[in-house]
Order: structure tokens, then C-alpha cells, then sequence
């Protein structure tokens, strides 16, 4: 049972104005998208991205299946993904340890 649930409405924020530049959606055990109101959507309902970066400027996905490689999904392969995809929002080469 779920320790927590949202609502089912979702809450207009104003990323401008809070001061939010990037968005990366990591999803857990099963993908929920309900929150998501960006058009990064095939006629599926599935994202659509390349290696997480989609085409609205500041989303991004990490964690889904086969984002660059068989571990993306998995927690022994994210941090490749993780620390790619944080070089592409700074421009910044980042390193795993």
C-alpha cells in the first residue's frame, strides 16, 4: 500500500517565477505520467526523448528502461545516465565516481 498518492488535480506552478529552470522526471517501479501537462508525448502516451532530453527546453527523463543503455533503468546503470544527462543541463562534463 502506497504511503502517499496524489491528487488527482493537478496544481498550476509557475516555474518562471519559483525560479525552476529544469525538470528531470525519474519514474520508479511503474511509470505514472499523470502529472506531467508538457507535450513530450507520442500518440501512445509514451515520452518521447533522446538519452532523456526531450524537445520542451528543461524537461527531462532518467530512469526509464533503455534511456542509453540496458542499465538505465536499473540502479546499477543509472549514475552513467544521471551524470550525462546533469553535463547536458550545465554544459558541463560530468564524472561517475
Amino acid at each position: 500500500m502506497p504511503v502517499w498518492e496524489p491528487n488527482d488535480k493537478n496544481i498550476p506552478l509557475d516555474l518562471k517565477a519559483a525560479g525552476i529552470t529544469s525538470i528531470i522526471w525519474c519514474i520508479g517501479f511503474r511509470p505514472d505520467y499523470r502529472w506531467i501537462d508538457v507535450p513530450v508525448f507520442n500518440g501512445a502516451n509514451k515520452p518521447v526523448w533522446n538519452r532523456g532530453v526531450t524537445n520542451a527546453p528543461g524537461f527531462y527523463f532518467l530512469g526509464l528502461p533503455w534511456l542509453h543503455t540496458w542499465g538505465s533503468g536499473r540502479f546499477s546503470g543509472i549514475s552513467r545516465d544521471a551524470a550525462w544527462l546533469a553535463g547536458q543541463i550545465t554544459g558541463k562534463t560530468v564524472h561517475v565516481a
